[in-house]
């Protein structure tokens, strides 16, 4: 139903009469893809749900919310802007260390998880994962490449009733680390006590 209105807000608010003639092109262009990726996305979430097919409904559900929100940024549908472009600028004196959250080494994000953001411009930024991008998409064993993360809620973009708008990003997927809480702090600190102990018994003997 949303798809006519998309398709004549890419051609209204971005025609040739209006602005740089050469940036709304482009700007259509973007806008006009993103649609296409939600459309084909949208129906491959309808046949996946109708099927009962539930990895089919957790890829073609987070492809087509990551094209929503591409598209509402492209066409600066938003209601609120967010002038920081980065937040490592906040963690420049802070090292990875301070931060609460379980290595990769020790656990490996899946589906679902909270996630905490380690590197990139949006470091520092928490979310869940919603979907994962394998190396080999048919095969569930395969190396994991990305991730896309529906964050948590930024007021500054706009209001809603979860307290802000849930942007929902791809990333690479070494960029992120499962977030933990005070109980898993303390098993992770025994378990690396534990394992520092058992080397140190190793070197010594």
């Amino acid at each position: 139903a949303f798809l006519p209105l998309m398709e004549y807000y890419e051609k209204e608010a971005f025609s040739d009469g209006v602005g740089d003639k050469y940036v709304n092109a482009a700007t259509r262009d973007s806008l006009s893809f993103y649609r296409m990726q939600m459309s084909v996305n949208l129906d491959r979430l309808s046949k996946a749900i109708e099927n009962q097919k539930v990895r089919e409904v957790e890829e073609a559900f987070a492809k087509t919310s990551l094209s929503y929100d591409r598209f509402l940024k492209a066409g600066d549908l938003y209601q609120g802007y967010d002038p920081v472009t980065s937040t490592t600028v906040f963690f420049k004196n802070i090292s990875d260390d301070q931060l609460r959250y379980t290595p990769l080494a020790l656990q490996q994000p899946q589906i679902r998880d909270e996630v905490l953001v380690l590197q990139g411009p949006d470091k520092g930024k928490v979310g869940r994962i919603i979907w994962l991008g394998r190396e080999n998409g048919d095969d569930l064993d395969s190396k994991v490449l990305s991730a896309v993360v529906k964050l948590e809620p930024n007021p500054v973009l706009g209001s809603s009733k979860s307290g802000g708008v849930r942007e929902v990003k791809a990333y690479p997927y070494k960029w992120l680390v499962m977030t933990r809480g005070s109980n898993e702090s303390y098993i992770q600190d025994l378990v690396l006590a534990t394992l520092a102990a058992i080397v140190s018994c190793t070197v010594t003997y």
